[in-house]
C-alpha cells in the first residue's frame, strides 16, 4: 500500500525450517500509478521529513537507540561508481530516502555491533557536517595496534574472534561489506549564519563511541545561545588543592555565559538525581578529563569573598556519557525554581544537598616507584593512585615487593609506611660488589611497578 505496486510472485515470505533462513522474500514489481511513496516506519526507524530536491522526492529517516542508521548499497555504490568519494556519497544520502524511475530506496537501521559504525548524522539542527573521518582513517591507526593485539593472542581465542567476526557479516554481499568498510566514525560540523555552536570535547567535531551511540555539536541562534560556567569552592578544605593551590575537589557554583558575557550570581546545585558522569562534564568543562561525586563537608561550605551568599539555582543534573560536556544533548538539567512549580515540597534541596565533586585525569590505578639506599637501608617508594588518592599497598594482600641485587633476591623484613613506601635494612652495602640495585612491585603474578638503580661506570 506504501508503493501502490503489484506483489512479483507469492506475496507471502518464507523460511527454511531446517536452518532458519528466508528463502523467499516478496518483491514488488512496477504498477499503480507509478508515484513513489516513502513509508512512515522502517524497521527500528521512523520518517522525520519529505521534501524535494532539484524535482525529485526524497524522505528523511531516523533509527530508534540502539540501532544505526546505514545508507541505501544501491545509491551509496552508485555514486561511487560514479565517481564520488566515500565522504562525498555518505554526505548526500546518509539517512536519505529516495526516489529512482519510480522506485524507492531506503536507508535501513541495524545493530551496531553488526555493521561497525554509528551512523554520524550528515545534519544536526541548524547546522551540516563538512568534513567526515573515515572508517580507513580509523583502520590505518589501529593495525598496528590489532597487530600487536593478533600475534599476543591464543590460538583458539583467536579462531574464537574470527568466527564471531564472520558471524557477524553473514548474509551481508561483498558490495554491502565494502560500503560498511567506508562508513564515517566522526564528523567536523558548522553552524548557519546567524547560529552559534555548543561544542564538544573535541571542538566541532563529533565521533562515534564503542556502543554505537554518538556525541556531536549542537547550534542554536546567537541571541539565544548560552552556556553554564562551572567553578569549584574548597573553603578550608586544603586536601582539594594541589601543590601549587589549583583547586580540584569542592563544592559546585555554577552560572549563565552568554556571547556577551556572564550572567548573574553563581549559584548551587542540588544533588538530586545528580550521576557520575555529570560529575564529569563539570570536571570536563574545567579542564580535566574525569570526574566523580565527593562527600560535602563543613570544611567546603565556609564561604569568603562572596558578594552574596549563593542559592539554588539547578536540580536534576545527569548524563547518559562519560565524554560528554554539560552542553550536550546527553545531558539534562532543571531549573529550581521550575522543579519546585512542578513537584512541590519533593524538589525542595536544603545544605546538606548541595553538590561536591573531584576531578581528574586518570581514573585508572597507578603506581609509580622509585628507588634510594644507603650504606645500612635500601628504600622503594612505592606510591599508588587513583582518582588523585593515595592507597595504602600493606593494605591490598596480593600485592607483595622484591628486593634484588643484580637480579637475585634479597632476604630480609621489609617495612611499609604509606607515605615512603617499602624499605629493608641491610649492612654494610659499601662493601658488597653489584652492579644493580632494584625493587619490584608484584599483585599476583602480574609486576605492576620496578625501579632501578645501577653504579656509575667505572666507581665501586
Amino acid at each position: 500500500q506504501w508503493y501502490q505496486r503489484r506483489v512479483r510472485g507469492s506475496e507471502w515470505a518464507t523460511c527454511d525450517k531446517n536452518t532458519g533462513k528466508i528463502s523467499h522474500m516478496p518483491k514488488c514489481a512496477g504498477g499503480g500509478d507509478g508515484k513513489c511513496r516513502f513509508p512512515d516506519m522502517i524497521f527500528a526507524g521512523y520518517k522525520l521529513s519529505e521534501g524535494t530536491h532539484e524535482g525529485e522526492p526524497y524522505a528523511v529517516y531516523g533509527c530508534l537507540p540502539p540501532f544505526v542508521m546505514t545508507p541505501n548499497k544501491d545509491a551509496f555504490m552508485g555514486l561511487i561508481h560514479q565517481g564520488k568519494s566515500a565522504q562525498e556519497a555518505y554526505s548526500m544520502i546518509a539517512h536519505i530516502g529516495g526516489c529512482h524511475n519510480g522506485q524507492v530506496y531506503l536507508p535501513s537501521c541495524h545493530e551496531p555491533m553488526k555493521v561497525k559504525h554509528c551512523g554520524i548524522p550528515n545534519y544536526i539542527e541548524n547546522g551540516k557536517a563538512v568534513e567526515f573521518y573515515m572508517k580507513e582513517h580509523d583502520k590505518k591507526e589501529h593495525e598496528k595496534e590489532d597487530k600487536d593485539k593478533e600475534e599476543n593472542r591464543e590460538k583458539s581465542g583467536h579462531e574464537e574472534g574470527r568466527e564471531k567476526g564472520e558471524n557477524d557479516k553473514e548474509g551481508m554481499d561483498d558490495e554491502y561489506k565494502k560500503m560498511l568498510s567506508m562508513m564515517p566514525m566522526g564528523a567536523r560540523y558548522q553552524c548557519k549564519e546567524g547560529f552559534k555552536m555548543h561544542k564538544t570535547i573535541k571542538g566541532d567535531w563529533g565521533w562515534c563511541r564503542k556502543d554505537g551511540s554518538f556525541e556531536v555539536p549542537r547550534c542554536d541562534l546567537e541571541k539565544d545561545w548560552n552556556e553554564v560556567q562551572f567553578k569549584l569552592h574548597n573553603g578550608n578544605e586544603r586536601r582539594f588543592a594541589d601543590k601549587n593551590g589549583k583547586v580540584f575537589g569542592g563544592m559546585v557554583l555554577a552560572r549563565s555565559v552568554t556571547k556577551s558575557g556572564p550572567q548573574g550570581n553563581w549559584e548551587y546545585g542540588c544533588n538530586d538525581g545528580f550521576n557520575y558522569k555529570a560529575a564529569g562534564a563539570i570536571c570536563r568543562s574545567l579542564g580535566w578529563r574525569h570526574g566523580a561525586q565527593t562527600p560535602l563537608t563543613r570544611k567546603m561550605q565556609v564561604m569568603t569573598n562572596m558578594e552574596t551568599e549563593p542559592k539554588f539555582g539547578w536540580t536534576g543534573f545527569h548524563c547518559k556519557a562519560d565524554d560528554a560536556l554539560a552542553s550536550s544533548a546527553s545531558c539534562k538539567a532543571m531549573r529550581y525554581e521550575d522543579a519546585i512549580k512542578e513537584k512541590g515540597v519533593k524538589a525542595r534541596c536544603f545544605p546538606f544537598d548541595r553538590i561536591a565533586v573531584k576531578c581528574f585525569d586518570d581514573a585508572a590505578f597507578n603506581v609509580t616507584v622509585s628507588l634510594t639506599n644507603s650504606n645500612t637501608r635500601i628504600s622503594c617508594k612505592a606510591m599508588a593512585h587513583k582518582e588523585l588518592y593515595q592507597l595504602n599497598l600493606k593494605a591490598m594482600k596480593d600485592v607483595k615487593t622484591k628486593f634484588l641485587m643484580d637480579d637475585k633476591e634479597i632476604e630480609g623484613v621489609q617495612r611499609y609506611r604509606i607515605k615512603k613506601g617499602y624499605f629493608m635494612k641491610v649492612k654494610n652495602m659499601k662493601d658488597k660488589q653489584f652492579k644493580c640495585l632494584s625493587c619490584e612491585i608484584h599483585a599476583g603474578e602480574k609486576m605492576i611497578g620496578k625501579a632501578e638503580k645501577c653504579k656509575d661506570a667505572g666507581k665501586n
